[in-house]
């Protein structure tokens, strides 16, 4: 696989790993109480300090992926996709447990690389190297794994081994975030994914009948879960390593004019850039762009001198330098909003989202100030799928969190389910990461109905990150 940064690599790495757009069913679960365990930390999600090991997980997955590339998976994948999707009791389990037992090497690995204390896939140098053109060959052995990984635990809990399925879902908790926050964006989503099938498995097994209760562990895991930062720097660090020779030339503020044949070499590559995309093409008509960049280069000069360019450096520029520069200019004024902005939780960053892309992208094409080359709308990451589908994943983890806090009530209260969430007292509940309230819950009877709700006026989907459960309580 090859990077390819901004919108168009970004649309399809969400699409890949998007839930689909109609309507998703509830979730139907039966739940066992089940008492908070001791200590606190008794069960856990990803491996602790003091099974930690020095060493960088990278360089583990790699011979994970060595493996792979002997044992493949060849035409037995469509049947262990199959079987991953059947119910538990429906597994035929001698015949998985005869064919995971090839992969017993590759788990081992997986578990290895998920005590490491860091894991440095060397994305950077790569980007450095190669910018938008260099390979990401790690990212689809990880999703082979994460099939593995998840298939595994199901056998696990099938056979009723508890504690197998818990560390084997710890292998393919650290596994998406250590590939999650890798270097790209490509990283960031693929991790996501893999966390997400993480997320399916734990609905089977906070449903089993004799599970531990997981409130503990879901409440010692950092929000959000993958961070975004990393696959963000990386954006920049590929920008600017796919021009090579304007690099050198916005790093410093003293450079002066570029050659000829270096102006041509950056040229030739935005066509390269917007391949797929229809939105773009009369701004990369050379006719145009050579018109736009004539027409503004006295706002592009004003704007290289007050980022802090000596006048006469500039004055020296060629016309297309200036413009490419301030191109570059106008690329990371809107990375750095991205950047500052992401931290914030998701119902305050979706409004600060919209307002970056509607000033860089939406409404720039009216905007007399706007740079004349359209590196924003070519390059910049469609960071609105980005970060729903991160959201979609810390929102199932504070879901599954609710989940367990309604087992502890049934646990204390004769196996009754609460009347509302505001009645559960015995452990704090988390804030629904989408909307920053409570989750919305009904009890009907003997059951009850807990949502992530849509923003208002949508209808529900997995788009606009819809989880639905209907829980009952097994007697």
């Amino acid at each position: 696989m090859r990077l390819r940064t901004g919108f168009a690599c970004v649309m399809v790495a969400v699409l890949v790993s998007s839930a689909p757009a109609q309507t998703p069913k509830p979730i139907r679960l039966w739940l066992s109480p089940a008492k908070a365990p001791t200590p606190a930390l008794r069960y856990q999600l990803l491996p602790d300090a003091r099974v930690a090991t020095s060493g960088n997980a990278a360089e583990v997955y790699q011979q994970v992926i060595d493996l792979l590339t002997k044992k493949s998976l060849g035409s037995e994948a469509m049947t262990l996709y199959e079987w991953s999707e059947l119910p538990l009791n429906r597994l035929p389990k001698d015949d998985v447990r005869k064919t995971l037992a090839f992969f017993d090497e590759v788990y081992e690995l997986l578990a290895k690389a998920s005590r490491c204390d860091h894991c440095d896939w060397g994305v950077r140098e790569r980007l450095r190297d190669k910018g938008i053109g260099a390979r990401l060959p790690e990212v689809q052995p990880m999703r082979e794994c994460a099939l593995l990984l998840s298939l595994r635990a199901r056998l696990e809990m099938a056979e009723g081994r508890h504690k197998e399925a818990l560390a084997t879902l710890r292998s393919g908790f650290a596994l998406g975030r250590n590939l999650g926050e890798g270097e790209t964006l490509i990283h960031f989503l693929v991790g996501v994914a893999i966390t997400a099938i993480m997320e399916g498995q734990l609905d089977q097994f906070v449903s089993l009948p004799d599970a531990p209760n997981l409130y503990y562990a879901l409440s010692d895991l950092q929000m959000p879960f993958i961070s975004l930062r990393k696959g963000l720097e990386g954006e920049r660090i590929s920008i600017y390593a796919t021009f090579p020779t304007l690099r050198d030339a916005a790093t410093n503020l003293d450079a002066g004019p570029l050659s000829e044949k270096d102006l041509a070499t950056c040229v030739k590559l935005l066509p390269a850039l917007s391949k797929g995309d229809e939105l773009l093409p009369p701004a990369l008509d050379r006719f145009y762009m050579g018109w736009n960049i004539q027409h503004r280069h006295e706002i592009a000069k004003k704007a290289l001198i007050t980022a802090g360019r000596p006048p006469d450096k500039v004055e020296a520029m060629p016309p297309l330098q200036v413009a490419f520069l301030h191109a570059l200019l106008e690329y990371d004024a809107a990375l750095d909003n991205y950047l500052v902005w992401q931290n914030l939780p998701d119902w305050e960053l979706s409004e600060r989202m919209s307002t970056v892309n509607k000033r860089y992208v939406e409404d720039r094409w009216k905007n007399p100030t706007a740079a004349a080359v359209p590196l924003v709308p070519l390059l910049i990451p469609a960071m609105k799928k980005v970060s729903l589908a991160r959201v979609r994943m810390d929102r199932k983890f504070a879901l599954l969190r609710t989940l367990e806090a309604i087992r502890l009530y049934a646990a204390d209260h004769d196996g009754r389910l609460p009347r509302s969430l505001a009645t559960i007292k015995e452990v704090p509940l988390p804030l629904d990461p989408a909307t920053g309230k409570s989750f919305e819950y009904q009890l009907d009877g003997d059951i009850a109905k807990l949502r992530g709700p849509v923003p208002a006026g949508q209808t529900p989907s997995g788009v606009n990150n819809y989880i639905a459960y209907e829980l009952k309580i097994r007697k």
